[in-house]
């Protein structure tokens, strides 16, 4: 039969990677997403996963934001403005 996947390939993961270092945007899946969260609040996997998750939600959205906010910063910037 025919496989499918339910999660995006190695090679679709690692180019968007590269691009959440090189543009400082990407589509994250929830499990990079997760990587970044810890990294940036220098957890582990145990206290991520003891956080409630309204505010994990928050960070989520505050990741979010700060992306949009980089992206009209770089989009303003290109433009001379």
């Amino acid at each position: 039969g025919t496989k499918t996947h339910a999660k995006p390939y190695a090679d679709e993961i690692a180019l968007e990677w590269r691009d959440y270092f090189e543009k400082g945007r990407a589509r994250l899946t929830e499990e990079m997403l997760t990587v970044v969260i810890c990294d940036r609040f220098g957890w582990t996997w145990h206290e991520y996963q003891d956080q409630p998750q309204l505010f994990l939600n928050e960070i989520t959205a505050m990741l979010r934001a700060e992306s949009k906010a980089r992206i009209a910063a770089d989009k303003k910037a290109a433009r001379g403005i």
